[in-house]
């Protein structure tokens, strides 16, 4: 996997938090790059302050595509409106955003024929096609794609499996396959899991983007937190995924976290109730 993007992985016995690098654009015509020019240039958490702080933008869009086929029943319908729900609770809970964040109504984009695996560079394609909103005026975009299909980084072999990634300063991809592939009963807390960790690292999180005020990186797998009941930990402990998969509820993000997040100017959540 490449260096510089951020996914999830679902192992067999446990679930990996990984990084690698997306591809770019081949336009480079521009000394001041249009949006969705400069996103194609970006990384995880290069817009941490633009969403964290309101000194450009007061409010956040959130624009989700789906492919089709990706929600096949109606409790992925629902399981996936869940995670929505949970990553605007959190987003609420940790940006100064005074004028609101707001997630458009998804879209339906079309499922390629014949086509169920996804390269960096699929992605990259289906978003410059689709996505329609980049940051504007006062709000800052972020963008959700959800596939009806696998990550191509799977390694079946390993018995490994990318659940989803963060690939651009404000663009995720998530793997419908590889989630609908687990118990019913896993699904739920599982698209939470990755939609949240993947919004926590186009916060800067754990020191990729915004600084650590105290150190809690995890060196065996940056960019991530060392507590292993946090949010931004690498889950290489199946017993302890499964226990949050089998329980219902998603990891909290820790106050070492939080801290992070208030120091850059986001809200200070720290003995706050979080969303679940």
């Amino acid at each position: 996997m490449d260096r510089r993007l951020l996914a999830v992985t679902w192992t067999l016995a446990a679930a990996a938090f990984l990084w690698g690098c997306p591809a770019t654009s081949d336009d480079d015509s521009s000394s001041t790059p249009a949006p969705a020019t400069e996103n194609a240039y970006s990384y995880p958490g290069d817009y941490a302050l633009e969403l964290l702080t309101d000194d450009t933008y007061s409010s956040i869009e959130v624009e989700v595509d789906v492919m089709e086929g990706a929600l096949p029943t109606a409790e992925a319908e629902t399981a996936f409106q869940e995670a929505l729900d949970t990553l605007t609770e959190f987003m609420g809970m940790l940006c100064n955003k005074p004028g609101g964040v707001t997630v458009m109504p998804f879209e339906t984009i079309p499922a390629p024929a014949d086509k169920t695996e996804f390269t960096i560079e699929d992605v990259n394609d289906l978003e410059a096609q689709y996505r329609d909103t980049y940051w504007h005026d006062t709000t800052m975009v972020l963008y959700f794609l959800y596939l009806n299909g696998h990550s191509d980084y799977d390694d079946e072999e390993a018995g490994t499996a990318v659940v989803g990634y963060a690939y651009h300063g404000t663009s995720m991809a998530i793997f419908m396959e590889t989630v609908n592939a687990k118990a019913a009963a896993l699904r739920p807390v599982l698209l939470k899991t990755v939609t949240v960790h993947e919004f926590g690292h186009q916060l800067g999180l754990v020191d990729n983007g915004i600084p650590m005020q105290v150190a809690h990186d995890d060196p065996e797998h940056p960019p991530h937190c060392d507590n292993s009941k946090c949010m931004m930990y690498w889950l290489n402990n199946g017993l302890s995924l499964l226990a949050n998969l089998v329980s219902g509820e998603i990891p909290d993000f820790d106050d070492n976290c939080l801290l992070d997040i208030a120091a850059a100017g986001g809200k200070d959540a720290r003995g706050l109730t979080q969303p679940n």
